[in-house]
């Protein structure tokens, strides 16, 4: 008599969660059905996992995952466990075949049921079969719905899923060592599952995390340029996500050591978060090294990328093998010039300036006269220039400067004809209107030249490369020069110009002022070769 009415009261339950699920004016209301399960716990243990989860988990009111949780609380375990591996399944099945259901939210429910997992598994008792074997296909099931869930989840959704993952992994740990037979090639049998598990999370989730970790790291290393770079809002959700899988991985036996000595992109990923420096060093970016320049080329993973080139390049000071800045220069100009994130583009040209700092002058001079003549990209061409004068600038503030390709002939030789000459060299023969100016990136270069020359004039007092001789003047005079003063002298004199807005003649503006001051510097010198 007890029994039917047990069961009586059960479908009873079942009946009205089924239709306030399915109909939100129906009364009383799942919130009412919460408040009764909430004050009467013996029946909030009659409900019917097998049968109360479909419908709970297609409902859209928020309490339904308040009913979940308790059910994963109070209701028989291996129940709730055989429920969640089926809802598990149908919800796979859901995205592999309705994908573009806007009805179906499958992390908001995978949320759910990851919960009722940490809360029933722990109440499992052992049986005949092993542990690893009970959750074996738990896991490999929730893996496989990561896969295909990851690909629709939200900022917040990819933050809560891994934290929830990480939350599982240590109840199962913790259940698993409890067992009064538990061996240890058991556990670590579970802690391989386990770590599939937080693997599959990372690479499913860890795009969605937007911890800005390369603006964050910039910031630690160059403070004073970081005004570019400010942390997008929110960042911290995501890093506590990733904080708490790493905690994860520490308690399973997973170090942060072995993520640095088992190349792979997950671990990659883990290693760039990690907080220890010290395992961030060249022998570890030679291990990874292929899996960056993948991500750099696949524009996957670019904030992990960048912040971990950052991480072990600035404490760097002796010279790094061309094993690893030649691909790295390969695929960094790229990046640096045509990402739609002009943080993250400034941060890679920084990285880019690193990686040429710490190479061999020739392998330095060889890179930066690709990037100043063949780039494809026009602003790195520009910029190009600039890491010229970086170059220029540490060979003649170097102890032995006289043994630095760039305060040597050498210099002239390769990059004269590249840098003080117009792009393409008629670019001046007939004087160009203040739109083609304007249009052109090669007012921009012509102004950094001009600096870079300027520069070059004031270190090289010694003439070791040759910059003060008669007739590498008069060439640079000649090519260079002369037809911007020339060009300079028709444009600003023409009323029309004046006219117009100070932003359209800011090119002229500054080829004006690199002029005169270098025709000054010239004279202050004793090199009267000029006009």
């Amino acid at each position: 008599m007890f029994l039917n009415f047990i069961q009586e009261k059960s479908t009873e339950i079942l009946a009205l969660i089924t239709m306030a699920s399915h109909d939100n004016d129906f009364k009383p209301t799942l919130t009412d059905i919460y408040d009764e399960l909430v004050n009467d716990s013996s029946t909030a243990s009659l409900l019917d996992p097998l049968n109360a989860l479909q419908p709970l988990l297609g409902s859209s009111e928020k309490v339904a995952s308040n009913i979940l949780d308790l059910m994963g609380k109070c209701c028989n375990a291996m129940e709730i466990v055989i429920g969640v591996q089926e809802a598990v399944e149908q919800l796979e099945h859901q995205l592999a075949t309705d994908i573009d259901d806007e009805q179906v939210e499958p992390n908001g429910q995978l949320l759910m049921l990851i919960g009722m997992y940490a809360a029933a598994i722990p109440r499992l008792k052992f049986g005949k079969e092993p542990v690893s074997e009970t959750l074996k296909p738990i896991v490999i099931e929730l893996a496989s719905a990561f896969r295909r869930a990851g690909l629709h989840s939200s900022r917040e959704e990819g933050s809560r899923i891994m934290e929830a993952t990480a939350d599982l992994v240590v109840k199962l740990d913790s259940w698993a060592k409890m067992q009064p037979d538990a061996q240890q090639d058991e556990i670590a049998s579970c802690r391989i599952l386990y770590q599939n598990l937080l693997d599959s999370t990372v690479m499913s989730y860890g795009q969605c995390l937007q911890t800005s970790l390369a603006t964050r790291t910039f910031t630690r290393w160059f403070p004073r340029l970081s005004f570019r770079s400010v942390p997008g809002a929110g960042w911290q959700e995501g890093q506590n996500a990733i904080n708490a899988v790493l905690n994860s991985y520490n308690l399973i036996g997973f170090s942060a050591k072995a993520l640095a000595s088992t190349p792979s992109l997950c671990h990659f990923v883990l290693l760039a978060h990690c907080q220890d420096d010290s395992l961030k060093t060249i022998r570890t970016l030679s291990t990874m090294l292929p899996i960056i320049i993948n991500c750099i080329r696949a524009n996957h993973f670019l904030d992990e990328c960048v912040s971990f080139l950052l991480d072990v390049l600035c404490p760097y000071h002796a010279e790094i093998s061309e094993d690893i800045s030649m691909p790295l220069c390969a695929v960094l100009p790229s990046l640096a010039s045509t990402h739609p994130d002009s943080s993250l583009r400034h941060q890679t040209f920084r990285v880019l300036s690193l990686i040429l700092s710490l190479s061999p002058p020739p392998f330095r001079l060889q890179v930066l006269k690709d990037l100043c003549s063949t780039s494809d990209f026009p602003q790195m061409r520009v910029a190009a220039v600039g890491l010229m004068k970086e170059a220029v600038l540490e060979a003649f503030g170097s102890h032995a400067p006289s043994s630095n390709l760039f305060a040597s002939p050498r210099f002239l030789q390769v990059l004269g004809p590249i840098l003080f000459r117009p792009n393409p060299p008629d670019f001046f023969s007939s004087a160009p209107s203040l739109t083609v100016l304007e249009d052109s990136s090669e007012p921009t270069r012509l102004v950094e030249c001009l600096a870079l020359l300027y520069v070059l004039i004031l270190q090289d007092k010694k003439n070791q490369t040759g910059i003060r001789d008669r007739d590498n003047l008069k060439n640079i005079d000649r090519q260079l020069l002369e037809p911007i003063r020339r060009t300079l002298s028709v444009l600003l004199n023409d009323p029309d110009v004046a006219k117009k807005h100070v932003h359209a003649v800011l090119p002229l503006v500054a080829l004006n002022v690199g002029i005169e001051r270098l025709g000054e510097t010239i004279k202050k010198e004793g090199l009267h070769t000029f006009n």
